[in-house]
């Protein structure tokens, strides 16, 4: 059994929860340039790390990743090593006053997304197991329960339904923006990012089971009155680590404990 975390601002530092890790810097696949991972173990699973941006030395925006094929390179390595699941985080803006902020303890776990103004485009072409896929599930539906129920049962809150809207980089949305979308996409807990849903489109042609746990860092712009600002997220993730280690370290506990393989997962080594 082999998982991934892919994680996102202000979360690269979990790689001390592994025994017998293993650093790979500045990798390279047919897609391009894998900045950073590590691979390790915990109680006998094998466990792969990849920060998204890369590192503080060598750190890339989502702009960066889409132009130099990041999203398809990070992925395509996480097909390669044989990984079975991906937990990814996301630091995003929510777009619905009644939606609690990562600062209080919540998160939402979406079920769906939207590919907005400025999204990019995102494929492994005649590589990937299916080219067309489905994308009535986008997130893998058993990931999604587990992570919610790890997330409840160890006192904090997670929201069951929510939207991610994609919205590329590397510049935040204008108020006029979000005022259009607010017309254009209903639906509850709606958040808006620049990543995670090219790893869900590539994930989904690769067919490697995929869910993000999005951290709701401020309100977007116009909502609330509040001014949106780069530190502002860096800012409030930084005492959210111990949160999300414990979050991560019971998705590890979750699987090295022997539970069995969520309903509608094939564990079994993948096809190349």
């Amino acid at each position: 059994m082999k998982i991934a975390f892919m994680t996102g601002t202000g979360l690269a530092g979990f790689e001390n929860i592994l025994t017998n890790i293993v650093k790979h810097k500045d990798a390279y696949n047919k897609f391009g340039k894998i900045v950073v991972y590590y691979e390790g173990e915990y109680n006998g699973l094998q466990v792969v790390i990849l920060p998204r941006h890369g590192t503080k030395e060598e750190f890339r925006t989502p702009t960066t990743l889409a132009k130099q094929n990041g999203y398809e390179a990070n992925i395509y390595l996480l097909h390669e090593l044989g990984v079975q699941a991906i937990f990814a985080t996301s630091a995003v803006g929510a777009m619905d006053p009644g939606t609690s902020l990562v600062d209080k303890g919540s998160f939402v776990i979406p079920h769906t997304y939207i590919r907005w103004f400025a999204s990019t485009q995102h494929s492994f072409g005649q590589l990937a197991k299916e080219e067309h896929p489905n994308t009535s599930n986008p997130f893998n539906q058993e990931l999604r329960r587990k992570v919610i129920e790890i997330i409840r049962s160890i006192g904090l809150s997670a929201q069951d339904e929510g939207i991610y809207i994609y919205n590329g980089g590397d510049q935040f949305e204008t108020s006029a923006e979000i005022n259009f979308l607010n017309k254009m996409a209903e639906g509850k807990n709606r958040v808006i990012g620049m990543t995670t849903v090219p790893e869900a489109v590539l994930t989904l042609q690769m067919k490697i089971p995929f869910v993000v746990i999005c951290c709701p860092t401020n309100y977007a712009e116009g909502v609330c009155g509040t001014k949106v600002e780069h530190q502002n997220h860096v800012d409030i993730m930084k005492p959210m680590q111990e949160n999300m280690g414990k979050i991560f370290k019971a998705i590890l506990d979750s699987y090295s404990q022997g539970n069995p393989s969520p309903e509608g997962i094939s564990f079994h080594a993948p096809e190349y």
